[in-house]
């Protein structure tokens, strides 16, 4: 299971990983700018929404195993199983 711990570097590696600035990943996911910033630092935990705009941004970029750490929370939430989440997330990817 993912842990709170867990969000705040997966949001920065999946920055470094793909290149994207605080802005330019913002403006994928919905969010300002600032709260990437708090999201990496762990000072905020990112939303449902957020998490699926997040895994989604992975899925995209080819990053499953960082797509999975955003979806856990939300399959633990919704008690759904976590590869239906996976596969409706390459989907929406897509």
């Amino acid at each position: 299971m993912t842990t709170n711990g867990e969000i705040a570097p997966a949001v920065k590696e999946l920055r470094d990983t793909t290149g994207l600035s605080m802005k330019q990943l913002a403006a994928l996911v919905g969010v300002d700018p600032m709260t990437i910033h708090r999201w990496e630092k762990g000072l905020l935990n990112p939303g449902l929404k957020a998490l699926r705009s997040l895994a989604a941004v992975s899925a995209k970029y080819g990053d499953y195993d960082r797509c999975r750490v955003f979806l856990t929370p939300i399959s633990v939430d919704l008690s759904l199983p976590l590869k239906d989440l996976e596969r409706i997330t390459k989907v929406v990817a897509a």
